[in-house]
């Protein structure tokens, strides 16, 4: 089986984030600032690719319905474009974010053992991902 790192960094406020301009893939969190816990977000609403971060991640910023007071969130990990289509399938197959359209029903890449490292609130650090398989209903 196969294997893919994700080493996240963040977390940033998409309307103010330093992001670089590289490729890779991008997880954005809905977070309510007036918990006063620190970075405790409340859920992971969306997974994104892109060939460049800083032109891509801020066009979400008012693109969904959250809950009063809430601020979307982003981390991310560098992938070479090369892999973006396969990193981006295998990480909303296993996380099925709410706003994700598709690659959430059936994974259809190479079977893939997940690796999640870094800023990753509310992933765990391995998923295995595997060809053919379906989402629970």
């Amino acid at each position: 089986m196969e294997k893919l790192t994700y080493n996240f960094n963040g977390y940033f406020d998409i309307k103010n984030a330093p992001l670089p301009e590289t490729s890779g893939i991008y997880v954005l969190y809905e977070y309510a600032p007036e918990s006063g816990l620190g970075f405790n977000p409340q859920r992971i609403v969306y997974v994104g690719q892109t060939t460049n971060f800083s032109s891509r991640v801020p066009d979400h910023k008012d693109e969904w319905d959250l809950a009063p007071g809430s601020k979307l969130y982003v981390t991310y990990a560098k992938f070479d474009e090369d892999y973006l289509d396969w990193a981006e399938a295998a990480l909303v197959f296993v996380l099925q974010p709410e706003f994700n359209e598709y690659l959430k029903d059936e994974y259809r890449h190479r079977s893939t053992i997940l690796k999640i490292e870094g800023a990753a609130q509310l992933m765990d650090p391995e998923y295995v991902a595997r060809k053919g398989a379906k989402a629970w209903s």
